[in-house]
């Protein structure tokens, strides 16, 4: 299937769940989540960035101020689930985590 026909989908779940039975995509923390994980930890945005492996911290730096969405693009699984682990060390915004 074509990348736009996957444009049709509402939401990458729903095209994921139809097309990757049992998959299950990492969750996408709120922007509020990784600023406030990233300042915990002292962390500047280039450092952050390189701790990820990916993508720039231009584009850490919009998801965060709400310039970009962080489902937008082609940030990698694999970013993102250490993205989940960076918020789990180093805590949610207010303290949850």
């Amino acid at each position: 299937m074509s990348a736009i026909a996957l444009t049709n989908y509402r939401s990458r779940e729903a095209a994921a769940a139809l097309f990757f039975p049992g998959f299950e995509l990492p969750s996408m923390p709120s922007a509020d989540d990784i600023r406030a994980a990233r300042e915990a930890a002292g962390v500047n945005l280039r450092d952050f960035a390189r701790m990820m492996g990916g993508p720039s911290f231009k584009t850490w730096s919009m998801i965060e101020t709400g310039q970009r969405s962080g489902n937008v693009g082609r940030i990698a699984a694999d970013v993102w689930q250490r993205v989940n682990s960076f918020i789990a060390e180093h805590g949610k915004k207010d303290g949850n985590a």
